[in-house]
């Protein structure tokens, strides 16, 4: 009997664990965004605001479901790499933007399938390497050489 209210125990305080609300920083977006080119810079680079709807509407997200947002990337045509960080108004805007990021990792590999030479076939595999990275209301889309690099950034602020 002791057993099993151990074990009943242990359950317990590992489900209020699993539900407990994940603690963050709060840094901005724009913050997180500078650290990150600290680490990565991209031939030809833009940063656009993901609170503009034409910009939203390309990463299928909606604007409405976001606090702030911003997106790194290079504007060479034979380029794939690209930083998308995202702070969510809410856990239901998290799950949208995750299936967001989901749909954009597939458009890429759509566009670099390798059929078109050897620098499609090296930005196919960069794309493949990507990272999605959640931790509370922030969310990372990574696909660059650096991934891993950005990723303990992202960690080490958020």
């Amino acid at each position: 009997m002791k057993k099993l209210l151990i074990a009943a125990a242990g359950l317990l305080l590992l489900f209020a664990a699993g539900c407990a609300k994940v603690e963050t920083s709060g840094i901005s977006i724009q913050e997180l965004m500078d650290e990150v080119k600290t680490e990565v810079d991209f031939d030809n680079a833009k940063t656009e605001d993901l609170t503009d709807k034409q910009v939203a509407a390309r990463y299928g997200i909606n604007p409405d479901n976001i606090k702030e947002g911003l997106v790194y990337h290079s504007t060479d045509e034979d380029n794939a790499d690209v930083i998308v960080l995202v702070r969510a108004k809410d856990r239901k805007a998290t799950e949208q933007i995750e299936s967001a990021f989901s749909r954009e990792r597939l458009r890429l590999s759509d566009i670099w399938d390798g059929k078109h030479g050897e620098n499609d076939r090296s930005q196919n595999k960069k794309i493949e390497k990507h990272i999605r990275k959640t931790r509370g209301e922030y969310v990372a889309l990574i696909v660059c050489e650096k991934a891993k690099e950005v990723v303990k950034i992202f960690d080490g602020l958020v």
